[in-house]
Protein backbone atom coordinates (compact mmCIF):
# COMPACT_ATOMS: atom_id res chain seq x y z
CA UNK A 1 0.00 0.00 0.00
CA UNK A 2 1.23 3.74 -1.27
CA UNK A 3 0.72 6.54 0.59
CA UNK A 4 -2.23 7.65 -1.52
CA UNK A 5 -4.12 4.50 -0.52
CA UNK A 6 -3.21 5.89 3.00
CA UNK A 7 -4.74 9.27 2.46
CA UNK A 8 -7.84 7.98 0.53
CA UNK A 9 -8.33 5.20 3.71
CA UNK A 10 -7.81 8.55 5.92
CA UNK A 11 -10.33 10.53 4.39
CA UNK A 12 -12.94 8.26 4.56
CA UNK A 13 -12.10 7.70 8.22
CA UNK A 14 -12.55 11.50 9.00
CA UNK A 15 -15.67 11.98 7.04
CA UNK A 16 -17.98 11.45 9.67
CA UNK A 17 -16.04 13.73 11.84
CA UNK A 18 -15.48 16.46 9.59
CA UNK A 19 -19.21 16.42 8.84
CA UNK A 20 -20.30 16.47 12.55
CA UNK A 21 -17.68 19.74 12.81
CA UNK A 22 -19.48 21.49 9.90
CA UNK A 23 -22.77 20.71 11.60
CA UNK A 24 -21.65 22.36 14.91
CA UNK A 25 -20.14 25.14 12.66
CA UNK A 26 -23.25 26.20 11.68
CA UNK A 27 -25.20 25.49 14.72
CA UNK A 28 -22.56 28.03 16.12
CA UNK A 29 -22.84 30.52 13.82
CA UNK A 30 -27.05 30.33 13.90
CA UNK A 31 -26.63 30.62 17.41
CA UNK A 32 -24.14 33.36 17.36
CA UNK A 33 -26.62 35.29 14.76
CA UNK A 34 -29.50 34.99 16.60
CA UNK A 35 -28.31 36.05 20.33
CA UNK A 36 -25.40 38.89 19.37
CA UNK A 37 -26.51 40.13 15.55
CA UNK A 38 -25.17 39.82 11.87
CA UNK A 39 -22.59 42.30 12.82
CA UNK A 40 -20.84 40.54 15.57
CA UNK A 41 -21.34 37.34 13.50
CA UNK A 42 -19.38 38.58 10.33
CA UNK A 43 -17.09 40.49 12.99
CA UNK A 44 -16.29 36.45 14.50
CA UNK A 45 -15.93 35.03 10.72
CA UNK A 46 -13.43 37.84 9.85
CA UNK A 47 -11.27 36.98 12.68
CA UNK A 48 -11.68 33.02 11.97
CA UNK A 49 -10.86 33.26 8.33
CA UNK A 50 -7.65 35.74 9.01
CA UNK A 51 -6.92 32.61 11.73
CA UNK A 52 -6.96 29.93 8.99
CA UNK A 53 -4.66 32.71 6.88
CA UNK A 54 -2.56 33.33 9.37
CA UNK A 55 -1.71 29.41 10.36
CA UNK A 56 -1.26 28.92 6.36
CA UNK A 57 0.53 32.08 5.31
CA UNK A 58 1.69 33.79 8.58
CA UNK A 59 -1.31 36.23 8.21
CA UNK A 60 -0.06 37.92 11.35
CA UNK A 61 -0.30 41.40 10.79
CA UNK A 62 -3.86 41.26 10.03
CA UNK A 63 -4.66 39.20 12.93
CA UNK A 64 -2.57 42.22 15.01
CA UNK A 65 -4.59 44.85 13.03
CA UNK A 66 -8.52 43.71 13.44
CA UNK A 67 -7.34 42.99 17.23
CA UNK A 68 -5.93 46.59 17.99
CA UNK A 69 -9.01 48.24 16.15
CA UNK A 70 -11.70 46.47 18.57
CA UNK A 71 -13.27 48.22 21.56
CA UNK A 72 -13.30 45.66 24.79
CA UNK A 73 -16.82 45.72 24.91
CA UNK A 74 -16.78 44.23 21.17
CA UNK A 75 -13.25 42.12 22.36
CA UNK A 76 -15.60 40.33 25.08
CA UNK A 77 -18.34 39.90 22.88
CA UNK A 78 -16.26 37.65 20.00
CA UNK A 79 -13.95 36.13 22.78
Amino acid sequence: MNDDDRAGEDDAEDRPLREDIRLLDRLLGDTLREQAGEQTFNLVEHVRQTAVRFRRKHARAELEEISGSLTHDITESVA
